[in-house]
């Protein structure tokens, strides 16, 4: 799970937030292995115990269903593999895509606009998603992991003491959790909260929940 702890300096407390987001943009990514997902488990019931390795209630909700599964279940890594192509990929039309684009925007469909927006969001910061032009880059776990990259840089300012920098990548991260990662995944949660999956729900109420709390934190209006 994620290994900074949420101390009271804006250095390390970044650095928090920088490992929370590249957690759960992992989440999405890619379907689980067997041994990653053992290896959640124990991470999670070991977070538990030390009653230390969490800081906001979501973390501890999401942490707790983690906890609860069992890792001798020999059909999990089925199941939890099931439900993601169930849920993002297909044949079928999925039914909770992982796509901006397909939320919120003026043309809800893929590589539209909002598609493009968020790349040159990302070329603006120094960065561009390892596999561009294979797969779009408004997918939530690149926004998630765009995130973690620029809380890095924030701390990464903070240890070197440059406010310039520090405003600069705090100014990037308002903007793109207002106008985009805060603005579309309550609705794509909703659209999880209506099919009979569990597992991949209660990591996006965790996202929700954290952006949630992240925006909040900023002063920034928090969507509904």
């Amino acid at each position: 799970m994620n290994e900074h702890r949420p101390e009271e300096g804006p250095a390390e407390n970044a650095w928090w937030r920088a490992g929370l987001y590249q957690v759960a943009a992992e989440a999405f990514l890619q379907e689980p292995t067997d041994e990653q997902l053992k290896g959640q488990i124990a991470s999670a019931r070991s977070a538990l115990q030390a009653e230390s390795g969490w800081k906001l209630a979501c973390e501890k909700e999401l942490l707790a269903y983690l906890a609860s599964l069992d890792e001798n279940d020999e059909d999990l890594g089925r199941r939890v593999r099931s439900e993601y192509a169930e849920l993002f990929v297909g044949p079928r039309p999925p039914l909770a895509p992982l796509y901006e684009s397909l939320y919120h925007g003026r043309n809800r469909r893929l590589l539209s606009e909002t598609t493009r927006e968020v790349r040159e969001f990302y070329e603006r910061c120094g960065l561009a998603v390892v596999r561009k032009n294979r797969i779009p880059d408004d997918h939530v776990g690149y926004e998630l992991e765009f995130m973690s990259k620029l809380y890095a840089r924030l701390a990464e300012a903070h240890e070197a003491n440059d406010e310039d920098q520090v405003q600069r990548w705090r100014s990037a991260q308002d903007a793109f959790l207002a106008d985009h990662l805060g603005a579309w995944i309550p609705a794509w949660l909703e659209r999880m909260r209506r099919t009979d999956a569990t597992h991949y729900p209660a990591w996006a109420e965790f996202v929700v929940a954290f952006v949630a709390h992240d925006a909040e934190e900023r002063g920034l209006h928090a969507h509904e």
